[in-house]
């Protein structure tokens, strides 16, 4: 599904003012997860390098996708609470806590200011850095 074009915008915003503020290299790993070919099983799975799409980390036999790792992955809960808490307190000022969906988390809402989604982004990625999933 072909996204807006004020995401794209918002996108391009996010490149040139958020890579200041985290290490490249978790900018990287959350441009893999956003784009889908990052080191999560289905992602490897789809491209032959791994023998399972599913999430061997949590033992629930579900599919490692960007909305497993994030959303519904048993494993590293401390981070992904601390993520969904700090996200969650961002979204409810404005009413908007039905935004807290994988979309969000990837990419980001027109719904919130440059400023807001920057600091979603940043809790993204403390949370992915705070995984140890990743290789980097």
């Amino acid at each position: 599904m072909p996204r807006k074009a004020s995401t794209y915008i918002l996108r391009a915003q996010y490149d040139t003012l958020h890579i200041k503020q985290q290490p490249r290299n978790l900018n990287i790993l959350h441009t893999k997860l956003r784009i889908g070919c990052s080191d999560l099983n289905a992602d490897k799975f789809l491209i032959g390098v791994s023998d399972t799409d599913l999430c061997e980390h949590c033992g629930e036999g579900e599919v490692e996708n960007a909305n497993h790792f994030f959303l519904e992955c048993g494993s590293n809960l401390v981070a992904k609470v601390e993520m969904h808490d700090k996200i969650t307190d961002i979204l409810s000022d404005k009413g908007l806590v039905h935004l807290l969906d994988i979309d969000l988390l990837l990419y980001g809402s027109d719904q919130l200011s440059l400023d807001e989604n920057i600091q979603v982004f940043n809790h993204v990625q403390h949370s992915i850095k705070e995984s140890n999933r990743f290789a980097n």
